[in-house]
């Protein structure tokens, strides 16, 4: 076999490699969420929300998570101390409060708030949200209304980030969108911490080794799977959470959440790695191919294109930089998984965390 022959032939194997990974992120990008019906929601429940700073717009979330059309709730607020500037706010707005109890773990602040507020609760249904979280008024009773059933241990949402600044806080929207749709897979599902509700036996007798925690979430989703019980993605309780980023702000912000992801277990590091490698693969072939073989490889960004709809259609906010966005965010989610796949630690509010 001649050079020209040899070159032919890897040509044609990398084309048939590009239809194939064509047709699985097409396949990926089709909706795939199916909405289950419940019964309405009466029981008792316990909303705890974790405090530390002031976020954007703390007294206004406070109030919305207080406004809740479900007749049966109490708020539960924890903060470090008095001295901790969202304080005041809490006590103005007149919600229950608890200071996070000292606990001599290495677990994050949030998880030693929640087990604070844990030891002082009776109810089985446990909301947590955090407080840089701006809830609808339907938002409590659509999040606890999937543990009606009993199949289920902890239900979720995922939030939209809400810009309130320039091209940053824009394309933190969009990078959000991940995890929108990694809710809507059974395999991918995990409860976000931000907005999550639980069973509270799927703790109980577990509270030592949840204060060892740096992640609440991923700490209740391995719970609820230990307990032989199910997650359910609630989209209809989406809460917003505004944001005003700048790039080194949302940067470190996206890595740690990367690198906390990735705590939970290597093969997220692995499996994201060759999964958003592929996908950046098919939108350059995409695009040179089309330029320098023949438009009718156009065909290849089929799911590029899908992806910029479905963010037109989810994001608070219309802008030309979708396309751009959407181009060059597998891109970005590779450089994420990359450098968040060696950090050792992050930092958290002011602390810093060694990383399981």
């Amino acid at each position: 076999m001649n050079i020209g022959s040899a070159t032919q032939l890897l040509l044609e194997i990398f084309e048939i490699y590009l239809f194939l990974i064509f047709i699985f992120f097409t396949i990926s990008a089709l909706p795939r969420w199916k909405p289950e019906k419940f019964e309405e929601p009466h029981f008792p429940v316990r909303v705890i929300v974790p405090c530390k700073g002031t976020d954007l717009t703390l007294r206004e979330n406070l109030e919305s998570i207080s406004a809740q059309d479900y007749g049966n709730f109490r708020i539960t607020a924890v903060v470090d101390s008095e001295d901790d500037p969202s304080y005041p706010v809490i006590r103005d707005s007149g919600i229950e409060h608890l200071i996070s109890r000292k606990f001599s773990t290495k677990g994050s602040g949030k998880v030693k708030a929640i087990v604070t507020a844990l030891q002082e609760t009776t109810e089985e249904i446990v909301v947590i949200v955090d407080s840089d979280v701006t809830a609808g008024r339907d938002w409590l009773r659509k999040l606890v209304s999937p543990l009606t059933d009993n199949r289920y241990g902890l239900s979720t949402t995922f939030p939209v980030f809400k810009p309130a600044g320039g091209f940053w806080s824009k394309f933190k929207s969009l990078w959000g969108l991940v995890g929108q749709g990694m809710m809507e897979s059974s395999i991918t599902r995990f409860g976000w911490g931000g907005s999550l509700a639980f069973r509270r036996s799927i703790v109980a007798g577990r509270e030592n080794e949840f204060l060892e925690q740096v992640s609440d979430d991923i700490f209740l989703t391995k719970a609820c799977k230990h307990a032989g019980l199910r997650l359910y993605y609630e989209p209809g309780a989406r809460a917003t959470v505004l944001s005003d980023d700048n790039f080194p702000v949302f940067f470190e912000w996206a890595n740690r959440q990367t690198a906390l992801s990735i705590s939970s277990g290597r093969n997220i590091l692995y499996s994201g790695i060759a999964l958003y490698f592929n996908q950046s693969l098919l939108y350059s072939m995409g695009v040179v191919f089309t330029v320098l073989l023949s438009p009718y490889f156009a065909f290849l960004l089929v799911p590029f294109i899908i992806n910029t709809v479905k963010a037109a259609v989810r994001l608070p906010f219309k802008s030309a930089m979708l396309i751009p966005g959407t181009f060059i965010m597998p891109f970005f989610y590779f450089l994420n998984l990359v450098i968040a796949g060696r950090m050792k630690s992050i930092k958290w509010r002011g602390s810093s965390y060694d990383l399981q």
